[in-house]
């Protein structure tokens, strides 16, 4: 018999000593999951870093202020032409050279944005890209419920299927045994003999490949709990074999749907932005300080020695030719809008599609497990009645291994069957 789980991930390291984690249900095992897994802390510090830029595009609201001191020397002064009769020259032009060798200014410079569409659509981006990185948060998480969920579900059914491998070597053994006597005192022959021992073995073979998948599925649960490598998960529950682990299904909106329509809202966000481009930009600009010349090299503080010095002005511009570089950057976003809305609606209708699918797909699932458990416990009927007809010499040998393979047929078909309704429950649950 060859019991196949659905596998995801790679094999690790399965501790054996070390602090036990007790998980007691499949909802215990996605809380601590949510709450322990390592990488959520990543998605958590994006969201942060788009909340932090979110705060320096609104700083634009604000004035900035600049503290500044310069000491500068005129190596040579600028010349002047001015009329002669300043000088008592009438009647000629003198080249004068006005100002002093040293000259000292301190002050502050303040500047506002007045209006600068630009800036007002690009502090909406930021704010998109904090909904954008909060809808990551929740995308991520909703995988880890999954993964919680078919990991722990995968286990419980590899333990289940490991005892009844056990349960299925002890009988096989004892037929190997019997048949073993039976072939001593010359009532069967050695093909019997053979085939007794290939169903042991066989079996024996599941068990190692049960143990593999527990273990597998125990060390994948392991890591999305962020537990340490001396430290083991140990599963309380015992999965019950009833055909309806869920009565009642209801899905909520696909996170790949909510993210398509962030990034069609951001899209259209971003064609505002570069329009912006085109409008003027007003800013006010403010010098609040004081000045001193000297013709030394010296410098006082004393108040008498400084001047005051301000100016206030508003400073508009207007683009009026970029070499066509704003008009082709408003049809390149025209364009990611336009393919930003055309991913919205396939994902949209793809997540319609697979949502119907996913329900009747564990509907389906749902009724087929409860045909393979009747199937399965009828063959597990038929194989014990058929074993106490052989022990009492009403059939052969031949009949019973046939019986005994149809049950370990039978067997396969539910584990598989059960596995698979768990992976459709486990989509299901992490979309509650």
């Amino acid at each position: 018999m060859v019991f196949c789980l659905f596998t995801l991930g790679t094999l690790g390291l399965y501790a054996q000593q070390g602090k036990a984690i007790e998980i007691h249900s499949v909802m215990d095992a996605i809380e601590k999951v949510l709450v322990a897994n390592p990488s959520i802390l990543i998605y958590e510090l994006q969201k942060e870093k788009a909340e932090k830029n979110y705060k320096i595009a609104k700083a634009h609201r604000l004035p900035t202020i600049t503290g500044s001191a310069v000491g500068q020397r005129n190596i040579n002064l600028a010349t002047t032409p001015l009329p002669g009769e300043i000088f008592g020259q009438p009647g000629e032009v003198v080249n004068a050279q006005l100002g002093q060798e040293y000259n000292y200014n301190a002050g502050f410079y303040i500047s506002k944005n007045l209006f600068d569409w630009q800036l007002q659509m690009n502090t909406k981006l930021m704010q998109s890209n904090i909904d954008i990185a909060k809808l990551d948060l929740s995308s991520f998480k909703q995988k880890l419920k999954e993964e919680t969920a078919l990991y722990y579900f995968s286990a419980l059914i590899a333990r289940k299927a490991l005892e009844i491998n056990k349960q299925d070597l002890k009988i096989a053994d004892s037929i190997m045994v019997l048949t073993q006597q039976k072939f001593s005192a010359g009532l069967l022959d050695k093909i019997n003999v053979n085939q007794a021992a290939m169903n042991y073995y066989l079996i024996k073979q599941t068990i190692g490949s049960s143990e593999q998948m527990l273990n597998t599925y125990l060390n994948e649960l392991h890591i999305l709990l962020g537990r340490q490598v001396n430290e083991t998960t140990k599963l309380t529950e015992t999965i019950e074999f009833a055909p309806s682990p869920v009565t009642t299904v209801s899905l909520k909106e696909s996170m790949s749907v909510k993210m398509a329509w962030l990034h069609k809202e951001h899209s259209l966000l971003q064609i505002k932005t570069q329009k912006g481009s085109y409008y003027p930009k007003l800013t006010a600009n403010s010098y609040l300080g004081q000045q001193q010349y000297r013709d030394n090299f010296g410098l006082t503080f004393s108040g008498g020695d400084w001047t005051d010095y301000r100016y206030l002005n508003l400073n508009i511009s207007i683009p009026i030719f970029t070499g066509f570089t704003n008009k082709n950057k408003v049809k390149i976003s025209k364009l990611d809008a336009e393919i930003a809305l055309h991913n919205y609606e396939i994902e949209k209708e793809k997540g319609l599609l697979n949502d119907r699918v996913l329900l009747k797909n564990y509907e389906t699932s749902l009724e087929g497990l409860q045909s393979s458990f009747e199937h399965y416990q009828l063959n597990r009927e038929n194989t014990a009645l058929t074993l106490q007809q052989y022990n009492e010499g009403l059939i052969g040998l031949d009949m019973y291994f046939k019986s005994f393979e149809d049950y370990l047929k039978s067997q396969n078909n539910y584990l598989n069957t059960l596995s698979s309704t768990y992976i459709y429950y486990a989509s299901i649950l992490s979309r509650q």
